[in-house]
């Protein structure tokens, strides 16, 4: 089941290609590795530093790299399986913080 990394100012969260979609809430990098080891055990923790270094730099742990635009394009996030925009997806996935207004 193809998930990617998908990083946005320091936070991190799955995308489902299956469903065209995140699949978990946005986490910073702490949470997202704990996430991670108990999602898929210590088999796969090992290739963890890799795809999130692929996801900082790029936008998205894919492989070969791309951005996060590409990765969502034709996502069906929205309502009834419509795609919306990648900034509405991530006001959807990562907590506001006072002040972010």
């Amino acid at each position: 089941m193809p998930r990617y990394i998908i990083h946005h100012d320091g936070w991190f969260f799955e995308w489902s290609t299956i469903v065209d979609a995140p699949v978990t809430t946005g986490m910073r990098r702490d949470e997202f590795a704990e996430h991670y080891l108990h999602q898929y055990g210590a088999s796969r923790f090992g290739e963890l530093d890799e795809r999130l270094a692929r996801a900082i730099e790029h936008g998205t742990s894919v492989e070969p790299p791309m951005s996060t635009e590409e990765l969502v394009a034709g996502n069906r996030a929205g309502m009834d399986g419509e795609e919306i925009p990648l900034a509405q997806i991530i006001a959807a996935v990562i907590p506001s913080t006072p002040g972010d207004d």
